[in-house]
């Protein structure tokens, strides 16, 4: 549904790229070394806004896979596929558990329930470094922030339209 006044439908700031895809794009930025590729890039528009965007890509010669939606229910997972299995990680935004699926073996699934809820380790994080003078997480480097920005501009310039 479109909401006039929400920042998620205004054109400069707006879309599911910018507010959902930059948790995607965190997961890849952390695990993933090397220059982004795009391969292919789908999306929905409406007025301006992206509502859905499915972006193929590489990262160091690598295959990732970023999607993330306003107008339909997707899973919120980050699944990491390695050479012994894969980690599936719920609600990859805020996530409290991930089950480790090895090949030819039993899932296994570890939880980490907040210590409060989704943001009181942030806001933790965010009082320590101000109260000890630390200018740049070292959890969330400037450098990191600016790699995630990066990789969403390589995908918005594929976007087709």
């Amino acid at each position: 549904q479109y909401i006039a006044h929400s920042y998620h439908t205004q054109p400069i700031q707006g879309g599911c790229l910018l507010d959902c895809g930059i948790y995607c794009a965190s997961w890849l930025e952390d695990l993933m070394d090397g220059e982004v590729a795009v391969r292919q890039v789908s999306s929905s528009i409406t007025s301006d806004i992206d509502y859905y965007v499915h972006a193929d890509l590489t990262i160091g010669g690598r295959p990732a896979l970023l999607e993330c939606a306003f107008d339909r229910l997707k899973p919120r997972q980050a699944i990491l596929r390695g050479t012994e299995g894969h980690i599936v990680v719920d609600d990859l935004h805020r996530p409290q558990s991930m089950t480790i699926c090895p090949d030819g073996r039993e899932s296994q699934t570890i939880r980490m329930p907040y210590v409060v809820d989704d943001f009181y380790g942030e806001i933790c994080h965010f009082v320590r470094c101000l109260q000890e003078g630390i200018p740049e997480s070292p959890i969330m480097s400037f450098g990191a922030s600016i790699r995630c920005a990066h990789i969403l501009d390589c995908i918005r310039e594929n976007i087709p339209g």
